[in-house]
């Protein structure tokens, strides 16, 4: 079957992030507005290193698509969208060939959303910062990507009391490697000089939300979207629950300063060294530290050598 043309279709936004870095909380505040639809989180083939992988770049018939599916559906994010896979088949079928990555998402996100109308679709896709030009290659040079950032230390902090859903274990296991991918997203950041990239911060949203999502609703071309939409918390499912426990209370600023009780010495030290130039960016104070005792300073030591080894493997491309 060849492509047929299409009806006008909702706009697809981005939101990026680190993992337990706000992103649920300004999700469900955009989720509020009528016209915005949020998604919750999903694994499409490709993750985390590329959009999709070379081989789904144009899917051309029923088998390939069939394989594809079949890698879809076996990530546990995706299976808890709850759709159903003949349905999507026949929607993507009635499409026409050749598929793309944004013909398929787009019509995940129908299947999701069901008779809910919405003139933006908001993909929640924490990683599609680091492959903007693949973004872009798929969904246009207009795609629109907000990035959402918070205090490094607060993010470690919160991901060490977080468990990945893929493998049951605490998300912040490995602070160098944390360290360098926090370093990664705000040098993209930084460097970003297209109008299609908007970078907030988590305590902004939280001490000023009007203003902020003000700012939002503007970058996306619905400054005057009315307050009405559809119940975000709600459609976490059970699984996931656990990761956003405070996601029906109004933010609290009090959470900015929680990493203070958690962190090691050795570990504040080694963030605010290693990030002291994206703190120092995005506006993050660091902490004097009257210097690391005997306790800290071989946990310290160690840790600069697997930043040290970590950085030598990906200077050779291995990592």
């Amino acid at each position: 079957m060849q492509r047929s043309s299409k009806d006008t279709k909702p706009e697809i936004v981005f939101v990026n992030y680190l993992s337990r870095s706000g992103s649920t909380l300004l999700c469900k505040l955009l989720d509020s507005y009528k016209g915005i639809s949020v998604g919750i989180e999903a694994g499409f083939p490709g993750a985390v290193k590329r959009l999709v992988p070379n081989e789904y770049r144009e899917i051309n018939n029923d088998g390939h698509l069939a394989r594809y599916l079949d890698e879809l559906y076996r990530d546990v994010r995706f299976r808890d969208w709850n759709v159903d896979r003949q349905c999507l088949i026949n929607r993507l079928q009635k499409a026409g060939y050749p598929l793309t990555f944004k013909d398929i998402l787009q019509a995940c996100l129908e299947e999701y959303f069901g008779d809910i109308k919405a003139e933006i679709y908001v993909h929640k896709a924490g990683y599609y910062i680091d492959v903007l030009d693949d973004v872009r290659a798929a969904f246009g040079e207009h795609a629109k990507n907000v990035f959402i950032i918070r205090d490094p230390r607060a993010i470690y902090s919160s991901q060490g009391n977080a468990t990945c859903v893929y493998t049951g274990q605490a998300m912040g296991r490995c602070l160098s490697g944390f360290v360098y991918q926090y370093k990664r997203r705000v040098r993209i950041v930084a460097r970003e000089t297209s109008k299609t990239l908007l970078c907030i911060r988590y305590e902004d949203l939280v001490r000023d939300t009007d203003k902020v999502i003000k700012k939002v609703l503007s970058f996306l071309g619905m400054p005057d979207a009315e307050f009405g939409g559809d119940n975000y918390a709600a459609r976490i499912p059970n699984g996931q629950k656990h990761l956003h426990v405070n996601v029906s209370t109004a933010p609290n600023a009090e959470s900015f300063e929680k990493w203070r009780a958690t962190l090691k010495d050795h570990e504040v030290q080694f963030i605010q060294k290693k990030l002291a130039s994206e703190m120092k960016l995005l506006g993050y104070t660091p902490v004097q530290l009257d210097g690391l005792g005997v306790r800290d300073l071989m946990p310290y030591i160690v840790l600069e050598l697997k930043y040290l080894y970590a950085s030598l493997l990906r200077a050779v491309g291995f990592l």
